[in-house]
């Protein structure tokens, strides 16, 4: 099984999340986004839409990085990311959802305005597209930081999928510019994602020489996986997964507080 991906593509980076907290045997491989080998000719057979991630299943393939996360977990045996139970499942579902239809589109505008631009030379940020999406992003980030206010997970008493869907976008909170400073319930649950997935978590960061001419490597903390993932960063690489990284523990109260998770370097 293949996953297609990008260290700086957050969509991609829920899937590649959910992959290694499920411990599925998964060969990933990094596509050249930046030279634009997502619109030639063999990346186009494996998703119309020029888009990562894609998972390859054999001859099965699938994008939107929602479903592979809910297939990856159907694959897995006794996972608990995502809950067999009708009312407990469709929970789960309201996150993923609001996560593909609101939550991350607000955040790709603030991400793409503050930094990709930059980085790809495609002008300077529009103030309209910024003032836009920051008026958006402060309504929802006030939904998250209520629902949280006394909770430890999104949906139930454990990690589920629906907090690698949220977490994985705020990995560029700092770069972005994200207003969710006065969010301490929001801000708390990061920390306890931080706890999870801390060990490693430089492994699937954006590469410095795509970062440099903004400064933002230093601000971008991707809260993404293991050490061993970095093998995983060059084409073609395999590498087994490491043990499965669950919340059990942490579900019984909550975590050690630490450093404000993804704060700069």
């Amino acid at each position: 099984m293949r996953l297609y991906h990008h260290p700086l593509a957050f969509n991609a980076r829920r899937a590649v999340m959910a992959a290694l907290e499920l411990g599925v045997p998964v060969e990933f491989i990094v596509v050249d986004l930046k030279n634009g080998e997502q619109r030639q000719p063999p990346f186009l057979q494996l998703n119309p839409n020029h888009r990562v991630p894609v998972l390859q299943d054999g001859e099965f393939l699938l994008w939107e990085s929602h479903a592979i996360m809910q297939y990856l977990a159907e694959l897995t045996p006794g996972q608990r990311l995502y809950p067999s139970a009708p009312q407990p499942r469709a929970d789960v579902n309201r996150w993923l959802f609001w996560s593909a239809y609101h939550f991350s589109p607000a955040v790709r505008d603030l991400y793409f305005e503050r930094v990709i631009k930059s980085l790809l030379g495609r002008g300077a940020p529009d103030r309209g597209v910024i003032e836009r999406a920051e008026l958006q992003m402060r309504e929802l980030a006030a939904v998250l930081d209520q629902h949280l206010v006394q909770r430890l997970w999104l949906s139930g008493t454990t990690l589920t999928l629906a907090d690698l869907a949220i977490a994985a976008p705020l990995g560029v909170w700092a770069a972005a510019q994200l207003p969710i400073g006065e969010c301490p319930g929001l801000r708390a649950w990061l920390e306890r994602m931080q706890a999870l997935w801390s060990p490693g978590a430089e492994a699937l960061q954006p590469e410095p020489t795509l970062m440099r001419r903004t400064g933002a490597a230093r601000r971008c903390a991707p809260l993404t996986g293991a050490a061993w993932c970095r093998r995983t960063a060059r084409r073609g690489t395999r590498a087994a997964p490491p043990p499965t990284r669950t919340a059990r523990a942490a579900a019984d109260g909550p975590a050690p507080r630490g450093p404000p998770v993804l704060s700069p370097a």
